[in-house]
């Protein structure tokens, strides 16, 4: 499971989970993330939202500087948007810092959203060449990574779900 709160900057330690996640949960990571929204143009976010949403936790190469990898995510963001055509929602979290012992030290934890499973099977790109592509630039910055394909539930603080 992953629960994504967004927290005043003054929050200090570790928040306690909403409803009766606590029962689900046996270990955690927290992480403060500056939001960097690549791309945003739908779905709706509703209960649940429509689609399939990727969670991309990924960990820098060692040889290159943090810096370094935090400018090549940047400039990354335009050749991800013209290659992913099925993608309809790109949300990239800069980690900034673990606020947890233990938490794997991930870097950036990129989020795409696809209208439909279709969409995420069959135009994740828009071209075999994009592939190569792709993969070659990440090489670039990134050491390791998950996909994590999940669905997305949307509800606004202190609001009940539809």
């Amino acid at each position: 499971m992953v629960v994504e709160l967004w927290l005043p900057a003054d929050v200090q330690g570790t928040p306690e989970l909403p409803c009766a996640a606590h029962a689900h949960v046996e270990q955690s990571a927290w992480y403060a993330v500056t939001e960097l929204v690549g791309k945003d143009v739908g779905p709706p976010r509703s209960w649940p939202t429509a689609g399939i949403k990727w969670i991309v936790p990924w960990i820098g190469r060692s040889d290159v500087p943090p810096a370094e990898r935090r400018r090549h995510w940047d400039e990354h963001v335009e050749l991800a948007n013209r290659v992913h055509v099925g993608v309809s929602r790109y949300v990239r979290n800069w980690v900034d810092s673990p606020l947890s012992a233990g938490a794997p030290p991930y870097q950036g934890i990129a989020m795409q959203h696809f209208p439909s499973e279709a969409d995420a099977r069959e135009r994740l790109f828009d071209s075999p060449a994009s592939v190569r592509l792709i993969t070659g630039d990440v090489a670039k910055f990134i050491a390791d990574h998950l996909v994590l394909p999940s669905a997305e539930y949307y509800c606004a603080a202190g609001r009940r779900p539809p």
